[in-house]
């Protein structure tokens, strides 16, 4: 890797910048923050609203929580895509200072929602909201 900042090498950067080219139209300053300030606002709601379920999850059943809590990290964390772009925001998620917090925030997301809806065991649904938010914390 050699002294590169990225613990991706740079071709896999180029082929993501031609599809962000092919698939994603330009945005103007208004539409960043705008698309910014909507999904930001809308994970912050799901992530707020998800602290009305805790008593579910308390007792028993941890989908309602999980899932809001979940998606409104996701959509939070997706916001900063609108202000950088799909591209820098990866570059950065995957650099070498946050590729460990990156890869396991990621995964302990993929690892709520599929104790949610495949593995169905509440206590490592648990364990996965536990990760996701030390993840988190690390992460920032």
């Amino acid at each position: 890797f050699g002294g590169t900042a990225s613990a991706v090498p740079e071709s896999f950067w180029k082929r993501l910048v031609t599809c962000q080219l092919c698939a994603c139209p330009a945005l103007t300053y208004t539409q960043r923050i705008m698309g910014f300030m909507f999904c930001f606002a809308a994970g912050v709601i799901l992530t707020a609203t998800s602290l009305m379920s805790i008593t579910s999850l308390l007792l028993g059943n941890p989908i309602p929580f999980a899932i809001k809590y979940t998606l409104g990290n996701m959509l939070a964390m997706g916001a900063a895509s609108f202000l950088v772009g799909p591209t820098a925001q990866c570059k950065s998620m995957f650099s070498r200072e946050r590729l460990s917090s990156s890869v396991l925030y990621i995964a302990s997301l993929f690892a709520t929602l599929a104790c949610i809806f495949y593995v169905h065991v509440q206590l490592l649904t648990l364990i996965s909201i536990g990760v996701q938010f030390c993840a988190m914390i690390w992460y920032v």
